[in-house]
């Protein structure tokens, strides 16, 4: 998948493979401007812009960003989002008064969910860890000079 970042548009994206399409810009001079791109969910924020520049491809409308760059720098908070919505239906499951029936049924049962719960609030914490540290690196790339210069040349502003 690949995304198109534009000066004053929306973010576009195209499920072309990544690798086709740059080993296609590296090989022949293709200008992936000239594919069908379609409106994305995703907005063109400052961070996607700061991405772009750092690991995006030029061409003659915008940059083309690899689709895993926006997903590795979006996992945090999606992470962050899954696990907080799994606080949540674990909150929501079961009342009290049903946890102590089954607490009742299978002695130990409310400790063994607690220690499972831990566990996965433990793991949760390491993937988001590791995903903030993933996406830090992502931006700590300095911008590529030619891009930079692409950028401001189509109109646009500089993020820094």
């Amino acid at each position: 998948m690949l995304y198109l970042v534009r000066p004053f548009a929306s973010l576009q994206w195209n499920d072309l493979p990544t690798r086709l399409a740059l080993d296609a810009v590296a090989e022949h001079k293709v200008d992936l401007a000239k594919l069908d791109w379609d409106l994305s969910d995703c907005r063109a924020t400052t961070e996607v812009i700061r991405l772009a520049l750092r690991h995006g491809v030029a061409c003659s409308t915008g940059i083309v960003l690899p689709g895993i760059v926006l997903s590795d720098a979006y996992r945090p908070s999606d992470l962050l989002q899954i696990h907080q919505d799994l606080a949540e239906s674990r909150s929501k499951a079961q009342s009290t008064a049903m946890k102590e029936f089954i607490e009742s049924i299978m002695p130990g049962w409310i400790k063994r969910g607690e220690e499972r719960d831990a566990h996965s609030d433990q793991s949760s914490a390491e993937f988001l860890r590791r995903a903030k540290e993933g996406r830090a690196k992502l931006l700590a790339v300095a911008p590529k000079p030619d891009l930079v210069e692409h950028w401001k040349t189509l109109g646009g502003t500089d993020p820094q």
